[in-house]
């Protein structure tokens, strides 16, 4: 069969599998897709330049029947779903982590990719009875605490082909990159995904996907609370022509027109990126700071700051918006914020907005930069504590 002919089967299975299964289907038209003459695996998922890729093996997609070929698609489709492959990205035991993901996505199918782990399977092996339909971070906590008896009969199941070890069908996944790049790029993949369904569809979507569809398009709002309105007041930035307003210097001639002062709201906005702060929430700190560039009349000037600050505020506005990009990952220190606005003879009057976790110094001085509201996105309690602060929380909905 030639390369063109795998091509065309290859397409031929993914019309199909939008038929079957219209979210699974749309998920994998939209990425790009290459093809090597030979690999260890039919179908992969792989990262290119923070671009998730399909990537097709030529003489193993000849030796799959059609059927067989769908049901691998769906497979990787559903870690998409999940957002698998950027999820564990990081983990140094990728043999579990690919186990586990698998275990819950192929609870999905109609017949599991010949090797691969299943739950019931995966239940004989260990003589562990799992719960079905769980997220696969609850087989991964499983399969991290198993005793020496549970270990060994997994391993004598790998060694004897009697569970596949799909760990080489996943390394595309844990190629070093920019998680929250990638974070957001499979967030958007899937949530444009679903938005394609119609009412029917998605009502066809299993409990659990659709919770998790849910989930993963949480976002922070910025809470609409008075102290967020007391903080913010608009300040004069020009003039703007009118003729509701006599000219002041010839108010006789009715013909001329007049000025009114034209009002705009500029804040400068600080996002902690110490290590404390996860990727996830990063991400959302950067969505929300996008989000707000996008109301008229705000002038954001958005800074990123560790233990100290990584990056100088810029504008951000919505053609210019803030890239996910992550400077920082040290320490935390508040006191470098202020520091640098004293450094830049920033007006005092200016709101301030700091996103952070909490975690901090005690003390600081704040240099006489009083209007200040800090945005909490954890449950604890802001650590400065010698100076009045105005302080709030990030809320998801």
């Amino acid at each position: 069969m030639k390369q063109m002919d795998v091509n065309q089967r290859l397409s031929q299975a993914m019309i199909e599998l939008l038929h079957q299964d219209p979210l699974m289907g749309e998920i994998l038209i939209n990425i790009s897709r290459e093809m090597i003459e030979d690999g260890d695996h039919a179908i992969s998922l792989v990262w290119h330049h923070d671009r998730l890729i399909l990537q097709g093996a030529v003489a193993q997609i000849k030796r799959l029947r059609m059927d067989e070929l769908i049901q691998l698609l769906k497979h990787q489709a559903l870690h998409i779903a999940w957002q698998h492959p950027v999820r564990y990205a990081a983990s140094d035991d990728q043999e579990r982590v690919s186990l586990a993901c698998d275990i819950a996505v192929n609870q999905y199918l109609a017949n599991a990719p010949m090797g691969t782990a299943t739950l019931e399977k995966m239940s004989q092996i260990l003589h562990l009875p799992l719960k079905s339909h769980q997220d696969s971070s609850y087989y991964l906590q499983i399969l991290r605490h198993l005793n020496p008896n549970q270990q060994r009969r997994l391993r004598d199941a790998i060694k004897h082909g009697r569970v596949k070890n799909s760990r080489g069908m996943h390394l595309g996944w844990f190629q070093p990159g920019n998680q929250l790049i990638r974070a957001g790029r499979i967030q958007r993949l899937v949530q444009q995904s679903q938005a394609r369904l119609t009412t029917q569809q998605r009502g066809l979507l299993p409990q659990s996907l659709r919770a998790n569809l849910t989930d993963i398009s949480k976002r922070y709002e910025l809470p609409v609370i008075k102290a967020f309105w007391r903080l913010i007041e608009q300040i004069p930035h020009g003039n703007q022509v009118t003729r509701a307003r006599f000219n002041r210097r010839q108010p006789q001639r009715l013909e001329l027109t007049g000025h009114i002062t034209r009002l705009v709201t500029r804040l400068m906005v600080f996002i902690d990126q110490s290590g404390s702060m996860s990727n996830e929430t990063v991400s959302r700190s950067i969505e929300l700071v996008n989000r707000l560039a996008k109301r008229a009349g705000l002038e954001l000037m958005v800074g990123v700051f560790d233990a100290k600050v990584q990056l100088k505020p810029e504008l951000v506005s919505q053609s210019h918006p803030m890239e996910p990009l992550r400077y920082g990952g040290g320490g935390t220190s508040y006191q470098a914020v202020f520091d640098y606005l004293d450094q830049q003879r920033v007006n005092r009057q200016t709101p301030i907005i700091i996103i952070t976790d909490g975690w901090g110094e005690s003390t600081i001085n704040n240099h006489g930069y009083q209007r200040v509201l800090w945005l909490l996105t954890s449950t604890t309690s802001l650590s400065v504590t010698n100076i009045p602060t105005l302080v709030s929380r990030l809320e998801e909905q």
